[in-house]
């Protein structure tokens, strides 16, 4: 499985520097600007929402686009993490970068990994984002949410938007596999003009399950999931024969169907401010989570296989 996996380094550069903005409001008409502090300044487009300022020389209706799919993004992001949020009085927009080639990214992030789409850094004084579009963002009718392709920009994208906003707006530190599984279910979020589906399975962890399907054995327990960080959870059952990579691919697709096990209901969704509760008490992840969804972390396994 490991030889299979292509990782793609996504972040967004960002400085955590906060904002709000009331009511959701329409994009601005595009703007032509140029773009400086580039080996190669080009004029781009411009475009802003709320909380955000996008850049790129996509074209323009692809700005708009993802101006408005960040925005609806960031508009769920606060009301499932309503709960946990922490706001001040002013926020700083997030500005945004989107190349439409590989060689634009590399102008900045000079010596990046060489399948890097993106950048991810914190600093004090701004708030910025830089990504690359692998294809184009799809425009989708209600009927496409549930069985279009997801666009992979849009996913890496989201995803790395979900990392900042919890580190941001909220003081949810760990688990790791929260994050992680919080920023993989938030990836795959599409939206129409009327509706929107949330839920949706990301590419990595169909790798996974189709992986498992295909009669190959599991190298994590949830227990080890729950309890590390991703880097830290070595595994208890072969986990040599899959590789770092395929650990890693693991490790996230699990933490996503933790997180889709906690967001399933109103009731699990109650009972994860109880178990984030416990963990912020110093609880052990794991222990925290059979406390608080009264279930078993190893019947959380059998029910996978």
């Amino acid at each position: 499985m490991a030889g299979n996996i292509v990782r793609r380094v996504l972040a967004i550069s960002i400085c955590l520097v906060a904002c709000m903005s009331a009511g959701a409001q329409a994009v601005p008409a595009l703007q032509s600007v140029v773009v400086q502090g580039l080996k190669n300044p080009s004029v781009w487009q411009r475009a802003e929402s709320p909380h955000f300022v996008v850049y790129s020389d996509t074209d323009s209706e692809e700005v708009t686009r993802l101006t408005n799919n960040l925005e609806r993004l960031d508009y769920m992001l606060r009301i499932y993490l309503r709960d946990y949020l922490r706001l001040s009085a002013v926020e700083q927009k997030l500005t945004f970068y989107y190349h439409e080639r590989m060689g634009g990214f590399n102008d900045i992030a000079i010596g990046s990994p060489i399948e890097a789409v993106g950048l991810y850094n914190s600093c004090p004084t701004a708030v910025q984002g830089f990504g690359v579009q692998i294809e184009p963002i799809a425009e989708l009718k209600s009927e496409q949410l549930a069985n279009q392709l997801l666009s992979e920009s849009q996913s890496y994208i989201f995803e790395a938007y979900t990392r900042h906003f919890l580190y941001r707006y909220t003081d949810i530190r760990s688990p790791s596999s929260f994050i992680d599984g919080m920023a993989q279910y938030f990836s795959g979020l599409r939206f129409s003009d009327t509706q929107l589906v949330l839920g949706r399975m990301p590419a990595t962890v169909g790798r996974y399950l189709y992986f498992i399907d295909d009669g190959h054995r599991h190298s994590l327990e949830y227990r080890d999931v729950l309890d590390h960080a991703g880097s830290q959870a070595s595994g208890n059952v072969g986990a040599g024969y899959v590789g770092p990579e395929g650990l890693a691919l693991e490790y996230r697709a699990k933490s996503w169907v933790l997180m889709h096990y906690m967001l399933s209901s109103e009731g699990r969704r109650k009972q994860m401010s109880d178990y984030l509760n416990l963990v912020h008490g110093d609880t052990p992840a794991a222990a925290a989570f059979e406390q608080a969804f009264g279930a078993d972390s190893s019947r959380t396994q059998k029910r996978e296989q």
